[in-house]
């Protein structure tokens, strides 16, 4: 009689439309267990009453009554049923009420209550009954309401069609764990993830961020009741913040599991138990109902004592909860549910088989109902049954999984938008073809610990989600492609526009993209490069708008983005410019076309550098915890390449002539004549057919550029009859007496000149002419300090002249670390440069560059163009060269050494330090660079055929450059930033002492008539302000009507005091000169050929010099009034 009256009044309460066929008609996530379809459509009356069982709590009530007003339906709470109006059922599987006999009345079948090892079981039936959601206890009603909330999204005039689920979880927990090395998530997104995670059933929010000082550092003390903003930012919690997350666990049944980290004292200390339960009573005061306690990353105990106190006192802590808060009388809100636990040994590799079994045997003793967590065989392994028996074998129970996934701690410049194997793909340290089981056994349930950016984590989590409630029936593909209605409910655009866009936001772009590279760089045809870049911008400025959203969900999710979003948008707004910018420079570059590119690479710079594309983490835990930063990482594997190869060439080959030469040739002024170089150390130059040269004719062997040769040596019969001459820049010339020469300076030039009337013929084979190069270094061996080396990163990375690799210990770095090459024999020292990588600041503070002899005593190098030697990060010496390595040169002054290092002085203790590069003797070390500035430092970017790279660190207001090239010159022309350059001014100089104006900057492309100034061996520009004049390129324009002549020779005499007119001496720091014949000009080089000081006199025959830096080794070249040259090598 009952069941008639129910069924009267539910059929009063429902509009039933004709009988329909339904085949799949609703999608649900997390997918259900069983769904079966009905021949009818329900309409919903726009009330609804809600008949609630005695075992239904508030919270189900609370949000029985969100989805249903969320749908638009007005909500009642009656005691039975309505008879005009739609009922839904609340109730628990037994109980004999409303609800429970309800479902007997529709048929419903209860099988679905007896499965075995399966959670949250329950079933929700749309009927034209009333709608029933029936659950093993309130919780599991609680989660049949999320299948309810995502039916009544398709709700409709005609009505719902009819179905039956029948539910039920795979894993007991299922959610995630805030665990990461990072900041942690605000209480807004720790709130807005309880909200998602309840509509998708997840049930476990465990948190234990590394980050909070109230969870590890000051784990005894309780939360502030205040904070500073500096503190919030820094993702601190008050106490008021915690009842907000505790309240929000409640409502969700996201259960907020908060965890303590109390370290080794877990093992050692007596008073831990009572310690942890003072914290926990301050805890359960504001609201917390489940606690855990954390002891990962701080050794592995192995002795069976440790062992066996780990035990207890985790069993210990757990009665002592039971006894304060779960008395008979306690109501359940009152209670608290069992400890969780995450091991030192949470890896099953952190220890060999016997002490795990040991420790795993030691904690078999605690209760069983105490969930015990792993990571598997490995930290970043994905959850399967093989790893979790492991444990169990030697626990005697299922375990809990954490799964470091989505997380991205280990790699703070990317974030994972994509389909989970996708994810397993980009992730560092994760098994790229990994996959779920179908089955999961052995575990208790998964929790993910994903990104630092947990609104993006979202669309992983809802993966995470469908996974752990039904492993058999998850698909990555359409559970990920569905996740995007779900992460932004509502707002279709900008669903389409975050799909569209997973694929550009990660790390590795898709290969599509790469297609259409490759089609532009071999036919130029941009066309569907361009509009696939437009539609990146354009789904780009779709999401940005959420910025402003009305939905907090949005803007939370924003946020989180930002810094990829808005990179992703600049890349693909500044890649259509360059190609435009390439389309326009092959017609004519223009200075339109010139600025417009100076704008576009300095875009191109912001990328590496602008604060809205930084992300910024924190890295350590309790009183080691910094802040590291770096550039957020879309589309690099394809995009960021291609940007980079517009930005070198966008122009064409406009400053192509400019390429270094890249091996020694020969130069004559002879058409036709042309000459074999042969060798390597040793270069000859070779013409075995005899040629004749007329007067003012030459030929010889050209330099890659000005070197420190060590020596010349020339034939006798050569030298007999011909004139032998060399050069540093093609316009002053010294004559070669002497059948075997060690020049001082710089050589690039060395030939045979007809300087007489009569021509004359010769040849030249092996030995006519022979040049010896300086003797590059060569590595024995390398030392590193002691430690386990990091990710395979072994100590051959520093020398192997690769800027992208590096050595690294798995251990932060420590004062005293020295990281030692030994020369294969001891040779002079000029130049060591040293890569140090920046990415999470882990460098030095500070270290000293060194050289050695012995290996015991050391000499500490100056930094290049300073006096100290104390290498800092900070020094304006520190040069860039990609967003993660920077350079500085030291001076090796010409020191002998077998042995160089870098010794770490002051060490950064907190931070681990990578080495990429120790160079002895590269770049630069016996040859004189095209251009410097004030403090010595090279300018390569002048004339490196690259329009993209610039002077724009240069130091000290000047700039020199030297003209090396054997013509006559027209003019220069300076490719630069009119933005650097208002306060600048360009001078040229015949020998680096006279000096004459050539102009201010008024152009970006800016000309220099060189026309009046045939002979000028070097330009200079000098500033005012802190700005340096960017300069992109100098091009040397040659007159093609003027043949250049070798004159100006001067003759080249032995070292100092052995022979010439001239005399020199040093006393007491001071430099004297005298000559008979009197003396025309003098010039000061340092020994790697910097002019230091020069002056043109009036045929004096005796000076002083000014005070010479008395540790170095210089030259000083004479001019007497008779036009002979001497050179002197001085100390």
């Amino acid at each position: 009689m009952k069941k008639k009256t129910l069924s009267a009044v539910a059929l009063l309460a429902l509009t039933i439309a004709c009988p329909i066929q339904a085949q799949e008609a609703y999608t649900i996530y997390p997918i259900p267990q069983q769904m079966v379809d009905g021949t009818a459509k329900v309409v919903l009356t726009k009330t609804v009453t809600v008949v609630c069982e005695n075992g239904i709590d508030q919270y189900t009530r609370e949000r029985a009554q969100q989805v249903l007003a969320d749908h638009g339906h007005d909500v009642q709470f009656a005691d039975a049923p309505s008879t005009s109006t739609t009922n839904l059922f609340l109730g628990i599987n037994g109980s004999k009420g409303t609800a429970d006999a309800t479902a007997d009345q529709i048929g419903l079948k209860r099988d679905v209550f007896t499965k075995v090892g399966k959670y949250d079981r329950h079933a929700l039936a749309l009927t034209a009954e009333g709608i029933v959601a029936l659950g093993e206890n309130t919780d599991a009603t609680f989660f049949a309401l999320a299948s309810l909330e995502q039916i009544l999204d398709h709700e409709a005039a005609d009505g719902l069609p009819s179905v039956t689920i029948y539910d039920y979880a795979d894993q007991k927990s299922r959610g995630l764990v805030e665990g990461f090395y990072g900041y942690p998530y605000s209480v807004d997104v720790k709130k807005d993830l309880m909200r998602f995670m309840m509509r998708y059933k997840m049930n476990t929010y465990l948190y234990g961020a590394k980050s909070d000082p109230y969870h590890s550092n000051y784990w005894k003390q309780p939360y502030p009741t205040t904070i500073t903003a500096e503190q919030k930012k820094n993702g601190w919690l008050s106490q008021d913040m915690i009842k907000e997350i505790a309240t929000m666990s409640h409502q969700t049944k996201v259960n907020f599991i908060w965890a303590i980290h109390p370290g080794n004292d877990f093992i050692y200390s007596s008073s831990v138990v009572n310690d942890i339960m003072t914290k926990y009573t301050h805890m359960y005061k504001l609201g917390v109902r489940q606690f855990a306690v954390f002891v990962d990353d701080v050794g592995v105990p192995d002795k069976d004592a440790d062992l066996k106190a780990n035990a207890d006192h985790l069993t210990q802590l757990q009665k002592a909860l039971e006894k304060k808060y779960n008395q008979p009388t306690a109501e359940a809100n009152d209670t608290v549910r069992p400890l969780h636990f995450v091991p030192q040994v949470y890896c099953s590799n952190f220890a060999s088989a016997d002490v795990r079994k040991r420790f795993f045997g030691a904690l078999a003793s605690t209760p069983d109902y105490v969930t015990i967590y792993t990571t598997g065989n490995g930290v970043w392994s994905v959850p399967n049954s093989s790893d979790l028996n492991t444990v169990k074998q030697d626990l005697g129970r299922n375990v809990q999984w954490w799964w470091n996934y989505p997380c991205n701690d280990n790699a703070d410049g990317q974030i994972y938008t994509m389909d989970m194997y996708s994810n397993f793909y980009d992730l560092p340290s994760v098994d790229n073809n990994a996959k779920l089981p179908s089955q999961l056994n052995n575990g208790l349930g998964i929790v993910s610990n994903p990104m630092q950016q947990g609104e993006v984590s979202k669309t992983a989590l809802f993966s995470v989600a469908d996974y752990a409630w039904n492993n058999s029936k998850f698909n990555n593909a359409k559970s990920w492609e569905a996740s995007y209605k779900y992460v932004l409910p509502g707002n279709e655009e900008a669903q389409k526009a975050y799909r569209f866009l997973a694929e550009y936001l990660r790390y590795n772009d898709p290969t599509a993209l790469n297609e259409m590279i490759s089609k532009f760089k071999t036919s130029g045809d941009a066309a569907g490069l361009s509009s696939l870049m437009q539609e990146v911008a354009a789904n780009c400025e779709v999401l940005i708008r959420m910025k402003d959203s009305e939905s907090e969900s949005e803007r939370l999710l924003y946020n989180d983005l930002a810094p990829w979003l808005l990179k992703l948008n600049a890349m693909a707004k500044l890649t259509n410019d360059l190609i435009a910018t390439s389309v326009e420079s092959k017609k004519e570059l223009t200075e339109e076309v010139w600025n417009g590119y100076i704008s576009e690479i300095n875009q191109v710079a912001a990328l590496s550098t602008a604060e809205d594309f930084k992300a910024y983490a924190l890295e350590g835990m309790g009183n080691s915890i910094s802040v590291s930063v770096r550039p957020s990482q879309p589309s690099q594997r394809y995009l960021l390449g291609f940007i980079d190869h517009l930005k070198k060439n966008a122009l064409g080959d406009t400053f192509n002539a400019q390429m270094d030469q890249k091996a020694a040739t020969s130069f004559s002024n002879v058409d036709g004549l042309t000459a074999k170089v042969s060798g390597a150390s040793k270069l000859s130059i070779i013409q075995a057919k005899p040629f004749t040269l007329k007067k003012g004719e030459y030929i010889g062997i050209k330099l890659v550029s000005p070197t420190m040769i060590p020596e010349i040596t020339v034939s006798d019969t050569l030298l007999a009859n011909h004139t032998i001459v060399m050069s540093e820049n093609g316009k002053t010339w010294t004559r070669i007496t002497s059948a075997t020469t060690a020049p001082e300076g710089y050589v690039r030039y060395v030939g045979v000149v007809n300087d007489n009337e009569a021509p004359t013929t010769l040849k030249l084979v092996q030995k006519s002419i022979q040049v010896t190069l300086p003797e590059k270094s060569q590595i024995k061996e390398t030392t590193i300090p002691s430690g386990n080396i990091w990710n395979n990163m072994t100590k051959d990375k520093m020398t192997d002249k690769n800027y992208t690799t590096f050595v690294c210990l798995n251990r932060n770095q420590q004062n005293g670390d020295a990281y030692t090459l030994r020369l294969t024999k001891q040779q002079p020292v000029r130049l060591v440069r040293i890569g140090m990588g920046t990415v999470n600041q882990d460098y030095m503070n500070a270290a000293k560059v060194q050289i050695s002899t012995d290996g015991k005593k050391w000499t500490d190098l100056k930094v290049k163009g300073t006096t100290t030697t104390d290498f800092k990060m900070s020094l304006p010496q520190v040069m860039p060269i990609s967003d993660e390595v920077s350079i500085c040169d030291f001076d090796g002054e010409g020191q002998e050494a077998l042995y160089v290092r870098l010794y770490v002085s002051q060490a950064n203790t907190s931070k681990w330090l990578r080495l990429y590069e120790i160079e002895v003797n590269g770049e630069g070390a016996f040859t004189q660079v095209r251009c410097t500035d004030g403090a010595g430092v090279s300018l390569p970017q002048t004339n490196d055929a690259d329009a993209s790279t610039s002077t724009a660190h240069a130091q000290k207001n000047l700039m020199t450059y030297y003209f090396q090239e054997l013509h006559s010159l027209r003019s220069i022309t300076l490719y630069n930033d009119p933005a650097t350059t208002s306060q600048a001014e360009i001078e040229v100089s015949e020998d680096g002492t006279n000096w004459k104006s050539a102009g201010k900057f008024t152009s970006s492309i800016q000309q220099v008539d060189m026309t009046a100034q045939p002979n000028a061996t070097m330009m200079r520009i000098v500033w005012t302000g802190k700005v340096a004049p960017s300069i992109y390129e100098i091009i040397e324009n040659a007159d093609p009507d003027k043949q250049p002549h070798v004159t100006r020779i001067g003759e080249v005499t032995s070292e100092a005091n052995q022979g010439g007119d001239a005399v020199v001496s040093v006393s007491n720091g001071q430099t004297s000169i005298r000559s008979t014949k009197g003396i025309a000009s003098v010039q000061v080089f340092s020994a790697e050929g910097r002019l230091c000081y020069s002056a043109q006199l009036d045929n004096v025959q005796s000076l002083q010099l000014p005070s010479i830096h008395q540790s170095s080794i210089h030259i000083i070249r004479l001019t007497l009034t008779d036009g002979s040259v001497q050179t002197f090598k001085v100390r």
